[in-house]
């Protein structure tokens, strides 16, 4: 029996041109709660697929209302005339979403909507697109994708999937060399371990069989921070999971992340997401998704 584990991710970038992933999830809905009007919406440029796994929601277009079965999509922006919406049937709503943000997004949905005469699709389950959609959703649920620049490659692929040209015609980033590619994974790893201790670049270094400098020139050619920043990163993401899904206490939270104290916490948690740590906690959320990924 197939466990369904829907979950949601959301990245914290900064903006871009570039088509960049604001968040993805796999969600089940069953109450009339459920809505979402593109006039309203604070998320503004930004650019959205839903696709129905199963059962029905509805989406309402201008004056016209359609239902959204198993198998149809839409592509809508924000702001627009729209509203997608449950309304009470005999079972949830299930179903696959991505939100994209940047200037070429809008001109890729613009395309979209052209080549589809309109803003509705219908897609086999095992269409590449939606084959793509579920391959991008797992890696990222599996941690094995969150780099900004891969994420990004990501998206433009599974665009093009839409617009009918493979992505293999077009340029991709050159694939790092296995021995670099084993060091970056291992660090990750090693760091991803021990976010509560005290880590320094050498424990890293010695952990991957490198020295520190060799270390800090791979990672940041590939990932383009610092060791030490993105294990802050990391760290931040861990307790933003834990200010939101537990009640332990602003300090146990930094303590059990790895930081020094609780006001070295609260200054490192509004570099990167631009609210203290309470703030965070106590904020109303219209979109929420199950971990923050900062980058």
């Amino acid at each position: 029996m197939l466990v369904k584990d829907y979950q949601s991710f959301s990245f914290r970038t900064e903006d871009s041109p570039f088509m960049t992933l604001d968040s993805i999830g796999w969600s089940s809905v069953d109450g009339v709660e459920y809505s979402f009007d593109g006039r309203l919406r604070p998320d503004q440029g930004h650019v959205i697929f839903q696709y129905t796994l199963s059962g029905e929601g509805r989406i309402e277009i201008g004056e016209q209302v359609y239902r959204l079965p198993k198998g149809t999509a839409f592509f809508v922006q924000v702001p627009g005339e729209h509203r997608y919406y449950y309304e009470q049937t005999s079972e949830p709503w299930e179903f696959l979403w991505l939100n994209v943000k940047g200037a070429d997004a809008q001109m890729f949905w613009d395309r979209i909507q052209q080549r589809y005469q309109g803003e509705l699709v219908e897609l086999h389950p095992q269409s590449q697109p939606i084959q793509a959609l579920w391959d991008m959703y797992r890696r990222i649920q599996n941690e094995q994708a969150r780099d900004k620049h891969n994420l990004s490659v990501m998206v433009y692929n599974w665009i093009l999937l839409f617009l009918g040209t493979h992505a293999e015609d077009h340029p991709y980033h050159a694939p790092v060399q296995d021995s670099n590619l084993r060091i970056i994974e291992q660090a990750q790893q090693y760091m991803k371990n021990h976010l509560s201790e005290s880590v320094s670049l050498d424990d890293i270094a010695e952990h991957c069989g490198t020295n520190k400098y060799q270390l800090c020139r791979i990672f940041q050619k590939t990932v383009q921070v610092t060791p030490l920043d993105y294990m802050t990163k990391r760290r931040i993401e861990a307790a933003a999971y834990a200010l939101r899904n537990t009640n332990k206490p602003v300090s146990q939270i930094s303590e059990e992340n790895g930081f020094g104290s609780v006001s070295y916490f609260g200054k490192r948690f509004r570099e990167q997401v631009g609210l203290s740590p309470t703030g965070y906690r106590e904020q109303s959320i219209p979109y929420p998704t199950s971990r923050l990924y900062v980058d």
